[in-house]
């Protein structure tokens, strides 16, 4: 019997390490995952701007120890709020947000890569 291989539809890999904070309006929370395309949140809750599947949330994202300022500009895509899960794909994001974002992924597969070649299970 042949075996069905599913095929992911995400261009970009999630990461779920590092969190990045992410603020809209006057709210930030921390992502759950992240990549290139997009993040996911299991906070709404906390989000004090009201927003369904298709509006568009601009907002900052940065590293989770300190205030965001990477600008973003997101549709939602997915909701869960049984889970407190918002899902974002990027529409437009400032070039020092790609290349924050790009650095990080960088940073995290050399890491990932050094772990493996030591014998790490990463």
């Amino acid at each position: 019997m042949a075996q069905v291989i599913k095929r992911s539809f995400r261009r970009d890999y999630r990461r779920d390490y590092p969190c990045l904070s992410v603020q809209v309006g006057d709210d930030i929370v921390h992502t759950r995952d992240w990549s290139l395309g997009g993040f996911a949140i299991y906070d709404m809750h906390r989000l004090s701007v009201p927003c369904t599947v298709d509006d568009v949330l601009c907002g900052t994202l940065g590293p989770s120890t300190k205030t965001p300022v990477h600008e973003f500009t997101a549709t939602v895509v997915r909701m869960e709020p049984g889970s407190n899960m918002l899902a974002c794909k990027f529409i437009d994001m400032s070039s020092e947000c790609f290349n924050f974002l790009e650095k990080l992924l960088r940073h995290v597969e050399a890491s990932q890569a050094a772990e493996k070649s030591a014998g790490g299970n990463s």
